[in-house]
């Protein structure tokens, strides 16, 4: 990935499982950071074996947004640093981020399959975490 390439920490591997055509299980592994994050459809989503707390919906904070290729309209929300985007998944499922939109012309499927999982399993509303232009 280009975070590998640049040498970044936040790098993942990342696969998932669908069924007719929607994800049911994903696997997020940040080897760099020692995070393993695992979610079935249905049976929760676990970080390094604990299982994650479910997230109640709260209002937008301040840089709390990963834009991906993306215009938002307020600047805000935006979160300012380069991170990636399967971290930023990541950063919304344990509730450090509050959502991510991503323009999906510049993202694979394969990007945001794993994290899907995860967040659906962890957020009471995913499409208010999840936005895709």
């Amino acid at each position: 990935t280009r975070s590998f390439i640049e040498g970044r920490d936040d790098f993942s591997i990342q696969f998932a499982l669908k069924e007719n055509n929607e994800s049911v299980f994903g696997v997020m592994y940040f080897p760099a950071k020692s995070i393993l994050v695992s979610a079935q459809r249905g049976q929760g989503a676990y970080r390094n074996g604990e299982k994650l707390p479910k997230l109640e919906e709260k209002p937008l904070r301040e840089k709390c947004t990963f834009v991906g290729h993306a215009d938002i309209d307020d600047e805000k929300y935006r979160y300012p640093e380069r991170i990636d985007s399967g971290f930023a998944l990541y950063k919304v499922a344990i509730g450090e981020f509050d959502r991510a939109v991503m323009n999906m012309q510049r993202y694979g499927e394969w990007d945001v399959c794993a994290g899907k999982v995860v967040i659906r399993e962890v957020k009471t509303n995913l499409s208010s975490s999840l936005r895709f232009t």
